[in-house]
């Protein structure tokens, strides 16, 4: 998978509106991240985003207990794309959960 996903630049926005200074991470996302590079994919750049750059992007998902990976589809007007990336981090993060299961 690799090699289709060779020109796509993963970046994660680890920052949440809703708590600021990083105090609450989300697990999902960094299970994401973890079981992304346990795949063998490239390295995903961890860092603050400005609202600019990701509304710049080809695609955006996000990651939450209720709805795992989530393809954004629009914001404030600005439309993505549900592509490569973000269905296979979704493909990712439920093998992932399927490899680690604790009965």
């Amino acid at each position: 998978m690799e090699d289709e996903l060779e020109d796509h630049a993963v970046t994660a926005l680890l920052s949440s509106t809703t708590t600021p200074l990083h105090h609450y991470e989300g697990l999902n996302c960094r299970l994401v991240i973890e079981w992304w590079g346990a795949a063998g994919e490239r390295p995903v750049e961890v860092r603050d985003l400005t609202v600019q750059e990701a509304k710049s992007a080809d695609e955006v998902f996000i990651t939450s207990s209720t709805r795992d990976v989530q393809a954004v589809t629009s914001w404030d007007n600005v439309a993505f794309e549900h592509g490569k990336v973000t269905k296979h981090a979704a493909e990712v993060f439920e093998a992932g959960w399927m490899d680690n299961l604790d009965p």
